[in-house]
């Protein structure tokens, strides 16, 4: 409903009647003008007009006090429906403010919610890779131990290989050395004690040239008695002078093979010198080999700790460091 101005339509109204009466004036005018009948009818016309101009304005005034009613009544009414429509308005808008504000509150609640799970999500996949990365470097220190630990023990397995074999072949060379050796003071003592028999049948062949001479010569007594004595003679110096050369030739031959012996023993002294040469250097080795291996072990071990230990600093330093809260640009 449009609002009404009832001063403005009087004034309106009242304007139009002003203009109204100024034209029937000029009209009456320019009747008098050319004639009093004329001037007669139209005063008589004016006068008419005028009565029923103020019948009009009457009425007029009857429909502006109608009118005003009205108006008061409708802006009552338009008040009254105003303030209710402003009433409603008001509760359809304290209404949808109460909505928006709840829907703002759950789109935040939301939004800290989807931020919270993404937080925690990355938090939580930062988590298991810095476990999963401890995992994998302990496992890949361990492996690595291992395997160093193998290639070590692979290593002195091939090591000690070689030095049994170098081994085996000094005391082999300690086995020819007293083989030849001893073979060569045997020949020797050999040599020498077939000389000694050559001698010693050298000898006997001289006493027995001196037996027979001896015996030829008792053979020659005359006398019996004193033929027997002297062969007697003959037989106990040819026993004594035997006896003497086969004790001397024992005894050479004995000083021989003592003397034999004796080179011998130094050969195989000589020999096992050698051979026990070859066996402390195998061991040194040997032992030089496992503390290397041991060493080679034991720093394996402690690379593989120290990576341990990194791998859990790591960790610690990793999870000390806050994963950043997401945002709702992010």
């Amino acid at each position: 409903m449009s609002k009404t101005d009832p001063k403005g339509d009087r004034e309106k109204f009242e304007e139009k009647n002003r203009t109204q009466r100024e034209g029937l004036k000029d009209k009456q005018a320019a009747r008098k003008l050319d004639s009093a009948k004329e001037a007669e009818k139209a005063e008589k016309w004016a006068k008419e007009q005028v009565k029923e101009g103020e019948k009009k304005e009457e009425a007029q005034k009857k429909r502006q006090k109608g009118f005003k009613k009205r108006q008061k009544k409708e802006r009552e009414e338009y008040e009254e429906f105003r303030k209710k429509k402003d009433a409603e308005l008001k509760k359809i808008t304290d209404e949808k403010e109460k909505r928006e504000e709840k829907r703002k509150a759950h789109l935040q609640y939301l939004k800290e919610m989807s931020n919270k799970n993404r937080w925690n999500i990355l938090k939580e996949k930062r988590e298991r890779e810095v476990e999963e990365t401890k995992e994998k470097t302990k496992l890949e220190a361990d492996r690595e131990a291992k395997r160093t630990k193998l290639q070590a023990d692979s290593s002195e397995k091939r090591e000690k290989r070689n030095v049994e074999k170098d081994a085996r072949k000094e005391r082999g060379k300690a086995d020819i050395y007293e083989k030849e050796h001893a073979e060569i003071v045997r020949k020797d003592a050999r040599t020498a004690q077939q000389k000694l028999k050559v001698k010693e049948r050298t000898e006997e062949d001289k006493l027995d040239g001196k037996i027979q001479r001896e015996r030829a010569r008792a053979e020659s007594y005359p006398n019996p008695a004193q033929k027997q004595t002297e062969l007697r003679k003959v037989e106990d110096m040819e026993r004594k002078e035997r006896a003497k050369i086969r004790t001397k030739y024992i005894k050479l031959e004995q000083d021989t093979e003592v003397e034999a012996n004796k080179q011998i023993q130094i050969i195989k002294k000589e020999a096992t010198k050698m051979r026990s040469t070859a066996s402390m250097a195998e061991r040194k080795s040997k032992l030089q080999l496992e503390e290397g291996t041991r060493q080679k072990k034991n720093r394996a071990d402690k690379d593989a700790s120290q990576k341990k230990k990194a791998a859990d600093d790591t960790e610690k330093q990793m999870k000390a460091d806050t994963v950043p809260f997401p945002t709702d640009e992010e």
